[in-house]
């Protein structure tokens, strides 16, 4: 198992673990956890609460041709989870 440090601030942190990105976003007292199974044509994802209980999953899809439209699609998808 690998566990790479991405990023770090106040609000969020951003790990690698094996192939798959974890961004850890800070609240108040309790934290959620979001997972990404990261790929240019469909991102699996799952958020967690602090406690591993499951939250929510689901599949992010992106059907174009152009890489940069599909990439664009997932990343702006991520966002909104986050948010």
């Amino acid at each position: 198992m690998m566990i790479m440090l991405l990023g770090i601030d106040s609000e969020a942190l951003v790990l690698r673990l094996n192939n798959k990105i974890c961004l850890l976003v800070r609240k108040e007292v309790n934290m959620n956890i979001l997972f990404l199974d990261l790929s240019t044509k469909s991102t699996g994802y799952c958020i967690s609460d602090d406690a591993g209980k499951m939250i929510t999953y689901g599949l992010i899809t992106a059907s174009s041709e152009n890489n940069i439209s599909r990439i664009v699609k997932i990343q702006t998808e991520i966002i909104k989870l986050i948010q």
